[in-house]
């Protein structure tokens, strides 16, 4: 196994979409959910894909903002720290 590096992460993606897929060919071929999306009309699954879309899109480029704020929020405080010692730095050389 030494040449062969697994890639957890990727394989962990793949594994929960064949579950999803086996899930979801479960519920079509064993309920009556099947028969409930082949009668709804076309334009129904345009519309509830835009929803799932535009979640997923809020909620990924919330939490981009949240990042990038998060390392604003610490150059700030980089830069603050570095004023605070300065003024000791002055102050100490003050008082000598």
């Amino acid at each position: 196994m030494e040449g062969i590096q697994l890639n957890r992460h990727g394989n962990s993606k793949y594994a929960y979409v064949l579950l999803g897929l086996l899930l979801l060919g479960f519920l079509l071929t064993q309920t009556s959910l099947g028969v409930f999306l082949i009668s709804s009309p076309w334009w129904v699954y345009l519309i509830l894909l835009g929803i799932v879309i535009s979640g997923y899109l809020a909620i990924k480029y919330t939490y981009e903002d949240y990042k990038e704020e998060q390392k604003w929020i610490e150059q700030e405080g980089t830069v603050y720290m570095e004023r605070i010692e300065e003024e000791l730095n002055k102050r100490k050389a003050g008082n000598e």
